[in-house]
């Protein structure tokens, strides 16, 4: 008699099978594969497949006689569902209603759901390679496992990228540890989030104020998993602040109350403002328990050439090489570069600001001036505000979370622009045609409802309005309706962080803190679109604790 041997794929494909006759209803595929973890998906792929995992189990099912639909939203995502043979088509209506909260049609109908919001679906890959689909499913895998999860990683290797992703797979509540960042992510402040404000009342006392307000004591009640994106600028002391606040809020004795976290951040970049009093935050006991599985991004998509990429990791690691010294002083410039529209980078708010009126006059055009579209989001109603009338019709705390919003938005309050001069772009616009957060280009016309703009890399785009958000405790307390731009002449290193920038001025002269150089110069994309000046390897600082903590890291993996 012949025995008959299954492969590990047929073996984990015939589970799935099994799982879903179990139930008898219909599953999204995803969902089912997850069960399994991310080294049996892997084992998946090793089987010589270029096919997601959701695309072969769907194909191995269909042959097996069940039924299956694939859902396609507007944000050209998707997801796959499954039944056995014998149940009703329409029982998937209802469990999608109740899942997306919207009305739909399958993608057999040719139509897509009206949803606006994203979609629990893996994308197929980050950039097209297996490289980069191992990432995302490392990630994954480790979250399915419960596991606390620390994303790090060289400048422009997609940190932000992928927590973008990781909001569209899983309920995950967003904050930052600065309100610049909170910003960008839709999110809020991890002080914000957890009601600690500046951490300076007893733990007791905050734990109780939380269970006080219902907004706040829903939301950090009801977290499973808590994202905080630049983990690198929290200190020790308030990281351990906020753990222990959470655990007596949600009374249990484990690290942030039994919540999974997730961190990303690179310790090389920008530091907390009181690092040495206080320490970095990977130095905190509480850092210590949440027992943090790294992942280290290695691929770079910001630049490309490799010789640029190793000296600035390089800068990173103060490990500076003769060669890369070579490289740097090639693109040191002698002459006053402030003749030039190239975008200047300054370590301080005011040499940003001089610089930005200083050119800005200087263009012979009329001034367009756009003040924002402010409003005040309350469960029952929508203020709009006018800052005139404001003070008389908006309570003392609507007034704070305006000064707060405004302090931290992007977008101004008040924009200035002239034809002819140069800006740059505050959100992503369209990645296929380049014009990402950070695209410059020049002002060609001024419209009633739109700006056109030539971008550097020669597109032409009318840009639109657009809505800036600002949360608290959750929910939605304030907006803004402004023109992503900016003037583009200077901007603070500060304010850089995340960006990509084509071409770029770096006054080495007044950098001052850790990490300081690293970013500013890891936020061009190419050697030639660099100039610098005042260049000193003496102005390159890094803090040798990070560099004890990288390697600590490497130790353990």
């Amino acid at each position: 008699m012949t025995k008959t041997t299954c492969s590990k794929e047929e073996i984990i494909l015939e589970k799935i099978k099994n799982i879903i006759l179990e139930k008898n209803d219909w599953l999204e595929i995803q969902e089912v594969a997850d069960i399994f973890g991310v080294e049996r998906q892997q084992q998946l792929f090793d089987a010589g497949h270029n096919s997601t995992i959701a695309q072969l189990i769907n194909r191995y099912l269909k042959k097996q006689g069940f039924k299956t639909q694939k859902i396609n939203f507007e944000d050209e995502s998707y997801c796959i569902w499954v039944c056995a043979p014998d149940v009703p088509e329409n029982n998937l209506d209802n469990i999608l209603k109740n899942k997306y909260v919207c009305n739909y049609t399958i993608a057999e109908k040719k139509a897509k759901t009206n949803i606006n919001k994203s979609v629990p679906v893996i994308d197929e890959d980050l950039e097209g390679t297996k490289e980069d689909n191992e990432y995302l499913n490392k990630i994954i895998g480790t979250i399915n496992k419960g596991e606390n999860v620390f994303i790090t990683g060289y400048a422009g290797t997609g940190k932000s990228y992928i927590l973008n992703k990781l909001k569209k797979l899983f309920k995950i509540d967003v904050t930052s540890t600065t309100g610049l960042a909170a910003v960008n992510i839709q999110g809020q402040t991890i002080h914000s989030w957890a009601g600690v404000g500046i951490c300076n009342k007893p733990v007791n006392v905050v734990a109780e104020n939380i269970l006080k307000r219902s907004k706040l004591k829903k939301q950090v009640l009801n977290c499973n998993i808590l994202a905080i994106d630049e983990i690198s600028m929290l200190d020790a002391r308030t990281f351990d602040y906020i753990d222990t606040v959470l655990r007596m809020a949600r009374d249990i004795d484990e690290p942030f109350g039994g919540i999974q976290v997730l961190l990303f951040g690179d310790f090389f970049q920008l530091p907390p403002v009181e690092k040495y009093e206080k320490g970095f935050c990977f130095s905190s006991n509480c850092w210590k328990e949440l027992n943090l599985k790294t992942v280290f991004l290695e691929k770079i998509y910001r630049q490309t050439d490799t010789k640029f990429i190793r000296s600035l990791n390089n800068i990173r690691m103060n490990s500076i090489t003769e060669e890369d010294l070579e490289l740097f002083y090639s693109r040191e410039v002698k002459h006053n570069t402030y003749n030039s529209d190239i975008l200047h980078i300054f370590s301080t708010n005011k040499e940003a600001d001089n610089y930005n009126n200083l050119k800005f006059n200087s263009v012979k055009n009329p001034v367009h001036t756009f003040i924002s579209e402010d409003k005040i989001h309350k469960k029952k109603e929508v203020i709009e505000v006018d800052k005139e009338n404001s003070p008389k019709t908006l309570s003392k705390y609507d007034l704070m979370t305006l000064e707060m919003f405004d302090k931290y938005c992007k977008a101004p309050q008040i924009l200035e622009l002239k034809e002819g001069c140069k800006v740059m772009l505050l959100k992503n616009h369209n990645f296929a045609k380049g014009l990402i957060n950070g695209s410059c280009g020049v002002v060609l016309k001024i419209e009633a409802d739109s700006i056109l703009v030539k971008f550097d890399n020669g597109i032409e785009e009318s840009i639109t309005k657009n809505t800036f958000e600002y949360y608290k405790e959750g929910e939605l307390v304030s907006s803004r309706d402004q023109y992503p731009l900016r003037l583009a002449y200077g901007i603070t290193i500060h304010k850089s962080q995340g960006m990509t920038l084509d071409k770029l001025v770096v006054d080495c002269n007044r950098i001052f803190e850790c990490g300081q150089a690293y970013v500013a110069l890891s936020r061009i994309k190419t050697l030639d679109g660099l100039y610098l000046r005042s260049f000193n390897p003496n102005k390159v600082v890094v803090n040798e604790e990070v560099i004890n903590f990288y390697d600590s890291l490497k130790n353990k993996t």
